[in-house]
Formats: C-alpha cells, sequence, structure tokens
C-alpha cells in the first residue's frame, strides 16, 4: 500500500499575543505522520495552536506559494494530494500583523513509491497475450504464499504490486493449448522505497500434440 509521510520540523517562534498574554504555538508538530497516498492531509490544529489566544488566522504556502486551504472547526485539510516527489509545506498562525505571533512548520510531503513487478505476455508470432491471469507468490515451491494476481491488458502488459522486500515468484496461466515460456520466474525485491522489476516477460507457445508410440 502506497503511504504519504509528513515529515514536520516545527520551528517553534513563540510570541504572545498582547491583550491575552498567551503563547500561540503550544505543541511541536510530530516528527512523522503516515496517511495514505492520495488522500488529503488532516491536521488538528487545536493541538498545535492556541486558540484560546484570540481568534487564529492562517496562512499555508507550498513551495513558498501561499495556496488555498480549508478549515472546518480545527481541522485542517489539504488536498486529496496529488503531490509528486518533494514538496514544503509551511503553517503559520497569527493573531494579527501587528502582534507578529506566529508558528512555522516546515513540513516535506512526499508519496513513497510502492515496488511493481510488470512484464508483456506474448504468443509465439509476437501478437500480445490479452486477458492471461499472471500471479504472485512470496517463497517458492510448495512453500509459496499468494500476494497478488492480475491480468495482462490489450497489449499483453501486466503489472504487479508488494510492498514488503523478499523474493517472489510470477506465474503465466497459460490458455488449453499453449505453455508459458518460461513456465515461472523468480526475482527479488531488496528496497520497497524504490524498487520496481521491469521486463519480466513470458512468451505462450503452443503445444504440440504427442504422436502415438508406434508399437502403442
Amino acid at each position: 500500500m502506497r503511504k504519504i509521510i509528513l515529515i514536520a520540523i516545527a520551528l517553534m517562534l513563540f510570541a504572545t499575543n498582547t491583550a491575552m498574554g498567551q503563547p500561540i504555538a503550544i505543541k511541536d508538530m510530530p516528527a512523522v505522520i503516515e496517511i495514505e497516498c492520495g488522500t488529503a492531509v488532516t491536521l488538528d490544529l487545536s493541538e498545535y495552536f492556541n486558540e484560546s489566544a484570540g481568534p487564529l488566522n492562517y496562512d499555508i504556502y507550498i513551495n513558498q506559494k501561499k495556496v488555498p486551504y480549508n478549515v472546518e472547526g480545527s481541522n485542517l485539510t489539504l488536498g486529496p494530494s496529488d503531490w509528486i516527489g518533494t514538496e514544503e509545506i509551511r503553517i503559520v498562525a497569527y493573531i494579527n500583523e501587528s502582534s507578529f505571533a506566529v508558528q512555522n512548520s516546515n513540513v516535506t510531503i512526499y508519496c513513497s513509491p510502492t515496488p511493481t513487478i510488470s512484464g508483456i505476455v506474448t504468443y509465439a508470432n509476437a501478437s500480445p497475450a490479452e486477458d492471461i491471469a499472471v500471479t504472485l507468490y512470496s517463497g517458492h515451491g510448495k512453500k509459496r504464499v499468494l500476494v497478488n494476481s492480475t491480468t495482462t491488458d490489450s497489449d499483453g502488459a501486466y503489472e504487479l504490486s508488494t510492498n514488503e522486500i523478499g523474493e517472489y515468484e510470477i506465474v503465466v496461466d497459460a490458455p488449453d493449448g499453449f505453455r508459458a515460456m518460461p513456465r515461472k520466474q523468480n526475482v527479488e525485491i531488496a528496497d520497497v522505497q524504490a524498487q520496481s522489476v521491469m521486463d519480466t516477460n513470458f512468451e505462450l507457445k503452443p503445444v504440440k500434440d504427442k504422436k502415438p508410440h508406434p508399437h502403442g
């Protein structure tokens, strides 16, 4: 499962509201927050900013560019996110311009890539083999465990994903009258953060009828 990791480096600047005498920044942002890729980023601002210090205003910046946002109650929502790579987010809370009561948080958001295993299944004449079942197992032989399965598209292409390191076995379910070459392929995922295995290809060859034994 793909995940977005928010690494927050809180730069706490405790400034007080001159009317209330209370700090605006009350708690460091968490070092790591994990949410699923493609979902909205939601933060409870009341955990980090003292709303009783006065009516707070917020400015949100992504890569130093001010962006729109949504706050319902104390919940700040950004997204659903479609960020690619790493983005810098800065959250600024203040009473008014004269009080300059602000907390800045530099937050890096990135989507950890999920390792994929992909390839193409073709017939012996190089035409794409569509709607062919391809299955991914962890381990080998009798001890293998089903991880994922899919079918090839109109181009004969398939893609399988996993979120754990280890050794895997890919098996193609050849239709009647054909056999897959090779029959299976073994691959290893060593790094779930960045690794993908491509060109794990198969060819479907027709099975020749056995000739009867002359003394049969």
